[in-house]
């Protein structure tokens, strides 16, 4: 089973979703939660996500930081990945910047290996300049950013500012992480849905989320907050405390991880 692909995949939707927050001048959390990462009945990993509203050049921003923990191989604990992400979009939800970065470790013979990868994001009205470090060295890419192509309708979604109606559907772009190049995404209103989770009622609208190489199903709040997420890769996160969600991982949890990757 390719953890690799499924660690990558929670990694780009979370780059790429935020949940709604208050507008107000100084910085202020608007959400932080976690979830647990299941395989089957096996839980494999955690997700702990916090959105705030900032400040950026005196300008309010939105910011979205993510911390991911995940298992690599069951048979071996030592293996895992980690991974920390952050977004950063202004007030109308234009993308700013992004960082992303990942950790490999794999113990091997009683050695334990390391590997890191950090890529650097940021968006102008023409272009989005991607600069990734890693052991090799720094890869360059420049991204054009086609006539049209407006990202907004995207990340107002995706922070819970709009919603979306049951048979509804929504067509925007997003820059895919995992290639780095820009991609047509659609957002499908599929059905309303009550969820229970640890004894609490959640009323839920369900919505498809795809992007021609992957495809998940959200179980969002009014407010636009993730209750259950299910992947095509057949993760699935549910929402979950603290505790709960980092409880037999043996997984480094560092909430706001995130904030400690140098800006671009």
């Amino acid at each position: 089973m390719n953890w690799t692909a499924k660690l990558k995949t929670l990694i780009l939707l979370c780059l790429l979703c935020c949940l709604s927050c208050r507008a107000g001048a100084k910085p202020n959390i608007c959400w932080d939660g976690w979830m647990s990462a299941y395989s089957g009945s096996t839980k494999i990993g955690y997700q702990h996500m916090v959105v705030v509203r900032d400040q950026l050049n005196g300008n309010d921003v939105y910011r979205m930081y993510t911390s991911i923990g995940m298992l690599v191989d069951l048979k071996h604990p030592g293996a895992r990945q980690n991974g920390v992400a952050s977004m950063t979009v202004d007030a109308q939800f234009r993308p700013l910047q992004a960082t992303l970065k990942r950790t490999w470790i794999s113990p091997t013979n009683g050695v334990t290996r390391q590997r890191t990868e950090t890529t650097y994001v940021t968006f102008k009205p023409k272009k989005i300049l991607c600069r990734t470090v890693k052991s090799g060295g720094v890869e360059k890419r420049l991204v054009r950013v086609p006539p049209g192509v407006d990202f907004r309708a995207n990340y107002a979604f995706e922070f819970g500012v709009t919603t979306l109606g049951v048979g509804k559907k929504l067509r925007t772009y997003c820059l895919d992480a995992s290639d780095l190049a820009i991609k047509p995404t659609t957002i499908t209103g599929l059905r309303r849905e009550t969820v229970q989770i640890h004894g609490a009622a959640y009323h839920t609208t369900v919505v498809e989320d795809r992007i021609p190489s992957q495809r998940v199903i959200v179980w969002r709040s009014g407010n636009g907050e993730h209750i259950k997420e299910q992947w095509q890769s057949g993760v699935i996160l549910i929402k979950a405390e603290r505790e709960d969600a980092m409880t037999g991982l043996g997984l480094d949890a560092k909430p706001w991880a995130a904030k400690h990757v140098p800006p671009p």
